[in-house]
This record gives structure tokens, sequence and C-alpha cells, in this order.
């Protein structure tokens, strides 16, 4: 009897501190929506809305867990983890991507960076839905609360295979992110650097282009009638060639994006 009692306590403790934890999260989100700026805009416009192609748009702390997404992102992680709108709060990277250290990494590298240069980056970032990974163009830049204080990281990314370049570019120009910088650096222009392939042979840089483009191995090999394996082997021996390790650095040393005339970061 006395431990019924002490279970049924138990218990009914237990779901009133759920109760107490899931309404905290939420409204701790709606101080973030509310209260948290990037570009000096409130996030909320951007987490609300309707893109022309799949976007992912999110808001991480100073610890780098998320604290809020679109509904785009909400739908890829729903997917990964079946983790709905009211647990996305506290999500890291890491987790986010368990046993894909090669992901993870970069991104929280970039995050950090993001966090210490107080600047706005673009990033070529890989992602991971159960065995596919795509390709996405980023832009992170620091977010701010309502008293300008530095509260973590805002980015949007886009989906390099779901959107051609000329679309990616001219969505950004029409969110008009940078006029409110100081400098403010216009335009963004996002080509193919295509000197940074003299050094291929006229079939390497043919794939190269084709991957920047966003295009998987088996897209690659369809267009240029050859086999998935010999698109690997190309692939590699671009890596080699260009000094890169990975994919994502492979299509950030192909990109040119030069935002007020410079390759790196526009300080926000």
């Amino acid at each position: 009897m006395t431990w019924s009692i002490k279970s049924g306590l138990s218990e009914r403790l237990r779901r009133w501190l759920k109760k107490v934890w899931l309404d905290h999260k939420n409204w701790a989100l709606l101080m973030i929506n509310k209260n948290f700026f990037a570009f000096s805009r409130p996030i909320t416009e951007f987490l609300d809305m309707d893109f022309a192609f799949p976007v992912n748009v999110y808001a991480k702390d100073l610890n780098l867990h998320l604290l809020t997404v679109n509904a785009h992102q909400l739908r890829y992680i729903n997917t990964q983890l079946q983790i709905n709108a009211e647990n996305i709060c506290g999500i890291s990277s890491e987790e986010l991507f368990c046993g894909l250290p090669d992901i993870y990494k970069p991104i929280i590298s970039n995050d950090k960076k993001i966090l210490k240069e107080e600047c706005s980056y673009f990033f070529v970032e890989e992602v991971a839905a159960d065995i596919v990974r795509d390709n996405m163009f980023s832009i992170k830049t620091v977010a701010h609360d309502s008293a300008n204080r530095i509260a973590g990281i805002f980015g949007i990314s886009f989906y390099l295979n779901r959107a051609s370049i000329s679309s990616i570019t001219s969505t950004i120009n029409e969110l008009q992110l940078f006029a409110n910088a100081p400098n403010n650096p216009g335009l963004l222009s996002i080509n193919i650097r295509l000197e940074v392939l003299n050094i291929l042979s006229p079939r390497e840089k043919e794939c190269a282009v084709y991957l920047a483009r966003g295009m998987s191995y088996k897209e690659i090999g369809k267009a240029m009638a050859i086999s998935n394996r010999t698109v690997e082997c190309h692939i590699d021996h671009i890596k080699n060639k260009l000094n890169c390790k990975t994919k994502s650095q492979l299509i950030a040393k192909i990109f040119d994006y030069v935002p007020m005339g410079r390759r790196s970061g526009v300080k926000a």
C-alpha cells in the first residue's frame, strides 16, 4: 500500500515536472522568436518565409544548441530523430548527425568561427538524412537579443542539389541581408571559379562543375555517360589536385562568392 502511494506520487511528480519543463521550453522559444535578431531584423521574419525551394532556417544559442528552426528543417529533424517542435530546443549538431563526425565537426567549427569573429560568413556544408548526403550553401551570422548582446548564431542554408546557383543567388539578394550592415556589401555574386579548375583535365573539369551545381555521383555519371565508380575516381583526383580532403571543401574552393570585394567574412 505504501509502495502504491509512493508510486502514484512519483508518477504525478514526473508528469508535473515534464509539464513545467515543456512550458518553460515553449516560453523560452516564444521569447527567442520575439527577441532574437539577425541581419538587423527579427528572426521570425525569416522563420515564417515561404521559399520557392527547400531552405533551412535556424537559430542556435551560445553553446551551439538549436533554439528554433523553420518548418522545413523541423520536418528534416523529425525524419532524423523523430523529434517534434516541442522538443527541438537544445539539440546539438553532434546529436543531429550522430555517428557522422565528418559532418558535424565542420559545422561546429564554422559556428564557432561566427561567434569568435562576430562576422557573417558563407560556408559550404554537408548534411545527411539516412544514407543520403546533401551539400548546403550556408549563410551564418551572429544573433543578438533585444539589448543588442550576442546571444547565439543564426543561419540560412540552401540545398545545392535542389536549386540552381542563380536561383540561390537571386533569393539571397532579394532578402537584402546586408542592407543595414556597415559598408553595405551590396549584391552577392556566386560564380564557379574556372581559373581554379585550369589544372584539371577536361573531363575532371566537367565533373567538378557538375559537382558544384549540386549533382549527385549518379547524376554526374548519367550526364557524362560514365559509371559511378569512374565519377568517384575523377572526384578523388580532383581533391588531390586541389588539396581538398572532403567534397564540401572541394565545392567551397570551386565557388567564388565575394560580397564587399572579399572572399571571407562580412562584419556584422
